[in-house]
């Protein structure tokens, strides 16, 4: 058999190959596996520096961590992305230089969600409010805020809050309702005035008669201090000319409206329910105190301004008015109601009172000359007290004083039937609720995603005065993005490692990566 020349180096040179490829395939495996976990942190960091650029006067306005993930409708979070893990991949010297053994061929980014606070119905904003909120060591704040009221767990204030909302909401009473027949009873007032005293002067005692079958003793008061035709004028003026004027003095009264045509209220249904079922909030109770107090720490009312722009913010929050007198005229009209119905429920249990009006009742309908009609007249009466009694509660709040929830003997504040005097005696109380704690008691009562959703108006309107081009809409929480990664081989540059590995000229990573406050 003839021999060939130079097979043996042939063979050798075929062997150094094959050992060759071999070691070229394992240092490439190699370091596929430490690109492999080298592209995961890439994603990883890539996602986080991205959330790492929230905006801080956000944070530092309402304590809220959001990042602008977009302009208008488009994404611009994904290229802030794709630059950090390029800069985590790539030296700055460039692809397959001195130094670089990630071999970067190709990088790109795109999202796989994106979860923004204006998105599940309000309820990925509560999250936020709730996170900073339950951070902020406020329990002793909530604890104190439901000793002033009165109530100390769940199913107290739940029946609290029940009877307001019914006495709110109910047909029956409002204010219209309360103070509308004390005009109509203006002229039979000026009457019995002129009645009483003429009774007065001949000496004659016009109650006794009937008092029997009311089972009041009482003697009749002294009629000579109760001004009872002015307190139904200045109840008629309040009733027609609404109860703001009459509460709010000389104070000032904001003219601002909320006219941005981009605040977050305004947002469709379809965009109000992206992502739904995202959030965890569901506006129960513990929950609504903790927004309560929120909006109490962050937001301006009329007793106490915080920040720029718009001066009765925790009013609008509550209303959902479009200006803000008609905001701050709406939660007198609450407040107003609320405190009628709690003085009109004191003077039903103050005997003293009861009696007083009782014989101011059989006075008025003997002079009239329809007795029958005392019992119907006392009611009258009480309601009137009440109604007086409130306006001087709402002066001393709207001065930024207390007024105690509940009242008794020595905090009842009108001796008799007249408003007049009555901006001298709104002096307050040293215990009680402020203007702020009842503004609590109605945000309770009105919580729930219309209230977050003007929480949101606010902020924005607020954060606008410091950017002109701020969308809360914009701002995300939350996303998912998915990088792709291909590198050039390093060990199998040739050609003939190439076949014999099947590597091909490079290797895709594909990574997720998620984050979010």
């Amino acid at each position: 058999m003839r021999r060939i020349k130079g097979q043996i180096s042939v063979f050798l040179a075929l062997v150094f190959l094959l050992v060759a490829a071999l070691i070229a395939v394992t240092l490439e495996s190699a370091r596929a596996s430490c690109l492999d976990y080298l592209a995961e942190q890439a994603a990883s960091s890539a996602a986080d520096s991205v959330f790492a650029a929230y905006d801080s006067d956000l944070l530092k306005d309402f304590g809220l961590l959001a990042v602008r993930g977009r302009r208008g409708n488009t994404l611009t979070w994904t290229a802030e992305a794709e630059r950090f893990a390029r800069a985590y991949l790539q030296p700055a010297d460039g692809m397959v230089k001195r130094g670089d053994r990630v071999g970067l061929s190709s990088l790109a980014v795109r999202a796989e969600d994106s979860v923004f606070l204006t998105e599940d119905n309000g309820r990925i904003f509560a999250d936020a409010v709730l996170d900073h909120m339950k951070s902020a060591g406020i329990g002793q704040i909530l604890h104190d805020m439901l000793e002033r009221i009165g109530l100390f767990d769940e199913d107290g204030a739940a029946s609290f809050s029940g009877t307001l909302q019914n006495f709110l909401g109910s047909d029956e009473y409002s204010l219209g309702d309360i103070l509308g027949n004390y005009g109509d009873l203006k002229h039979k007032a000026e009457e019995l005035i002129q009645a009483a005293q003429e009774t007065a002067a001949g000496g004659e005692g016009s109650s006794g008669s009937n008092g029997g079958e009311e089972g009041g003793t009482a003697a009749a008061p002294d009629l000579s201090h109760v001004n009872f035709s002015e307190l139904l004028e200045e109840l008629k003026q309040i009733r027609d000319g609404g109860i703001l004027g009459a509460v709010t003095g000389t104070s000032s009264i904001s003219a601002l409206s909320w006219t941005d045509p981009e605040r977050p209220s305004l947002l469709t249904a379809e965009e109000k329910n992206l992502h739904s079922g995202t959030a965890q909030a569901d506006f129960s109770f513990d929950e609504t105190l903790l927004l309560g107090e929120f909006l109490m720490e962050r937001m301006s009312c009329f007793t106490e301004e915080r920040g720029r722009g718009h001066r009765y913010e925790a009013e609008y929050v509550i209303t959902g008015k479009s200006t803000e007198r008609e905001a701050l005229a709406a939660v007198a009209g609450d407040l107003m109601l609320i405190r009628t119905g709690l003085n009109f429920a004191y003077l039903c249990t103050d005997s003293e009172k009861l009696a007083a009006a009782e014989a101011l009742a059989l006075t008025v309908m003997a002079a009239l000359a329809v007795p029958q009609l005392a019992g119907v007249f006392k009611w009258i009466l009480i309601a009137a007290w009440a109604a007086a009694e409130s306006v001087v509660d709402l002066r001393a709040l709207f001065q930024g004083k207390r007024v105690v929830l509940w009242k008794s003997r020595t905090s009842w504040k009108l001796s008799a039937l007249s408003l007049g005097g009555a901006g001298e005696e709104a002096s307050g109380f040293t215990v009680g609720l402020g203007y702020r704690d009842y503004l609590r008691l109605l945000f309770y009562l009105k919580s729930g995603p219309k209230t977050a959703y003007r929480m949101m108006d606010v902020i924005q309107a607020r954060e606008k005065t410091l950017q002109s081009d701020f969308r809360l809409r914009e701002y995300m929480v939350g996303a998912r993005l998915k990088m792709t990664a291909v590198t050039v081989t390093m060990y199998l540059q040739f050609p003939a490692f190439r076949r014999l590995s099947g590597a091909g000229f490079g290797r895709q990573y594909t990574k997720t990566a998620v984050c979010g406050y």
